[in-house]
């Protein structure tokens, strides 16, 4: 064996070791975690920016979780247009899933979209095949130059449990859901916030014993997802597709959470 395999076998172990010990310690805080129950925050009708305003203004959240499918442009799209009017909602951070944070975090704290962050955006939205305009990339050059801080939510040790973890779904949903949580209430500060992340993770899934992070963080919970048939911003209480459909929460009334349906 080379030196140079042996350290990447050695790097690899440590990682290895990290995330089982993450995973462990998510396992041991969900097994005794009391019940969270839902945010309700009726949108049904309701039009952007007003959305937001109902959010931050008239109910008083201090968070908003958007939950996205990674490959939708629709989720980016609402970031992108209304960044600019955030600071009138106090809206000062924005969390992030899929940015790992050993590889960029330092860069984001000072306000810097370095060749580090714009490397590590452009390789996310080439994996989820994300074209232009309405991309990661976009997302947070807007954020930046808006003056929001934006912070990540996954390391290593979390992608490490997720790509390697052989129940894929639920080690992963255990692993990412505990420590972005940990991390949002150490990083949130004083204004409001908005999380961008996946749809397993905003919400508890049926039949499953995790909580969601809408229910962890007691902020509200919307859905952004590409429809074909919108021809303007439409919030939705009912699935939208199967893929939705067959993601239900754990709520009884059966439906998901407000969709907002962008074309």
């Amino acid at each position: 064996m080379s030196i140079h395999s042996f350290e990447q076998n050695q790097v690899a172990a440590f990682q290895r070791d990290k995330s089982c010990a993450l995973l462990e310690k998510a396992s041991e805080y969900f097994s005794s975690a009391p019940s969270c129950p839902r945010v309700i925050c009726p949108l049904e009708g309701m039009v952007i920016p007003s959305i937001f305003r109902q959010i931050f203004c008239k109910f008083q959240h201090r968070g908003l979780c958007i939950g996205e499918f990674h490959g939708d442009a629709a989720p980016k799209r609402l970031l992108i247009d209304y960044c600019d009017r955030f600071v009138k909602w106090e809206i000062k951070t924005l969390f992030l899933e899929n940015i790992v944070k050993e590889e960029v975090q330092k860069d984001l704290d000072r306000g810097l979209f370095s060749l580090r962050v714009q490397a590590a955006l452009k390789k996310l939205d080439q994996k989820y095949h994300i074209s232009s305009p309405d991309t990661y990339f976009s997302v947070v050059k807007k954020a930046v130059d808006a003056g929001l801080r934006v912070v990540a939510l996954d390391t290593k040790a979390s992608f490490y449990a997720g790509s390697n973890c052989c129940d894929f779904d639920e080690s992963r949903i255990s692993v990412f859901n505990y420590q972005a949580f940990e991390i949002i209430e150490q990083e949130r500060g004083s204004g409001n916030f908005l999380i961008l992340t996946g749809v397993n993770h905003g919400s508890q899934l049926r039949g499953s014993l995790i909580p969601g992070l809408s229910e962890m963080l007691q902020c509200a919970f919307v859905i952004v997802k590409d429809v074909r048939f919108a021809q303007e911003p439409t919030v939705l209480n009912q699935p939208t597709s199967k893929e939705l459909r067959e993601r239900l929460y754990r709520h009884e009334e059966g439906s998901v959470h407000s969709i907002i349906a962008l074309s």
